[in-house]
């Protein structure tokens, strides 16, 4: 919490002599030494990636162009992750062709520039209202009660209120199929 700082004003000590006009008391807040900052995940030894949620409330290609503005272009990355899911959504759902038409406005320019194919997460939910019928790539699903019931994901999503060592409230924990040999494919991968 913060401290204060008080200059100024104040009563002159017991027995003292008498009080002389002083201006007026003036406190600042001194915000309390912070703990450093945690290190940089790269230098924790973790693998990063960027991940997108994909609104239907914005044109794929608006999105592209933020998701490529604000993603750094010089570092090793892991593939680019959408998001595709019903829940803080647009009330709206697009027909899969019109979200089809949006998610390759998205995928073309971003997996060009990143140079790799970017992953789709899916929620159970968007899987089945979609499935087979969006752009083909890698999956990232989401299945809190069961494990998926196909074998083409590549992360799999199995709870939503994780606890983690260093992190305040409630963590996604995932899964990765194929372990540490996976992770350096995906961080080398490009199409």
């Amino acid at each position: 919490p913060p401290a204060s700082r008080c200059a100024g004003g104040g009563v002159p000590p017991a027995g003292g002599p008498p009080a002389t006009p002083r201006p007026p008391v003036r406190c600042d807040s001194v915000a309390s030494p912070s703990p450093p900052p945690p290190p940089p995940p790269r230098a924790a030894g973790l693998a990063v990636g960027a991940y997108h949620f994909f609104t239907f409330c914005r044109p794929g290609l608006d999105q592209a162009k933020n998701f490529i503005a604000v993603v750094p272009h010089d570092q090793p990355l892991l593939p680019p992750v959408v998001d595709i899911e019903f829940g803080g959504n647009c009330p709206q759902r697009p027909t899969p062709e019109q979200l089809n038409a949006e998610l390759q406005a998205f995928l073309g320019p971003v997996e060009a520039v990143f140079g790799k194919k970017a992953i789709v997460y899916l929620t159970d939910e968007a899987a089945i209202a979609y499935a087979g019928q969006i752009a083909a790539r890698p999956l990232w699903l989401r299945s809190l009660l069961l494990q998926p019931d196909r074998s083409d994901w590549v992360y799999w999503q199995y709870h939503n209120r994780g606890r983690v060592d260093g992190i305040d409230g409630d963590v996604d924990l995932n899964v990765l199929q194929g372990g540490q040999e996976k992770l350096a494919t995906l961080l080398a991968y490009t199409h």
